[in-house]
């Protein structure tokens, strides 16, 4: 059974998730905006730069399609993947700076 306490830090850790993604929200919208406005770049040119990464991902979902995978087969395996790579990140970092290891993301880790 989970403790009360284990319950607590995994709702602190979720806050502090959903803080960091809204925080990122909040700054892709504003330097978007930023990027339209102020320095008027065309926004269909700066979709295209935001989304190039998507076109990393088609040739994997075409290879799996000719090989009969479901593609929310593939989609999921592609998501818990990048998900798996995040929290590698969040658990390793510390190495980058030993020093500092009781900062943040140490409430995530």
């Amino acid at each position: 059974m989970i403790q009360n306490t284990t319950l607590h830090l995994i709702y602190k850790a979720w806050k502090k998730l959903v803080k960091a993604y809204l925080a990122a929200f909040v700054t892709s919208l504003a330097m978007g905006m930023a990027l339209i406005y102020l320095l008027d770049i065309d926004p269909m040119k700066l979709f295209s730069i935001s989304t190039k990464r998507l076109s990393y991902v088609n040739p994997i979902f075409e290879l799996g399609s000719t090989m009969g995978i479901n593609l929310g087969v593939l989609l999921f395996l592609w998501n818990a993947t990048a998900a798996l790579i995040t929290i590698s990140f969040l658990h390793t970092g510390f190495l980058f700076n030993p020093n500092k290891i009781n900062e943040f993301p140490k409430g995530i880790r």
